[in-house]
């Protein structure tokens, strides 16, 4: 499991960064955002093959709820934005 910890503090900062974000909380932000919500990254893939590592495969897969939260990020059209917001 030592292996997995690096990616789920780095998931866990990112996700918890953009969260602020979107409230206006982050007052490392070049301006104030006003596009509204944000998609939760921590839905993303983690493999190379397109397909969520452990057990996020095993419980999302299952549900036909899966492909919708990762369209919605690939959708999402303000990730300049939030890079921009970001310094990044």
């Amino acid at each position: 499991m030592n292996f997995a910890l690096p990616i789920l503090y780095s998931v866990v900062c990112v996700t918890g960064t953009l969260y602020r974000l979107e409230r206006s909380e982050l007052p490392e932000a070049k301006f104030k955002w006003e596009h509204g919500k944000i998609p939760r990254i921590a839905n993303m893939v983690t493999r190379t093959n397109g397909k969520p590592a452990g057990f996020v495969q095993d419980n999302l897969e299952k549900s036909e709820d899966f492909q919708p939260l990762l369209d919605c990020i690939y959708d999402y059209d303000k990730w300049h934005e939030v890079l921009k917001a970001l310094n990044l």
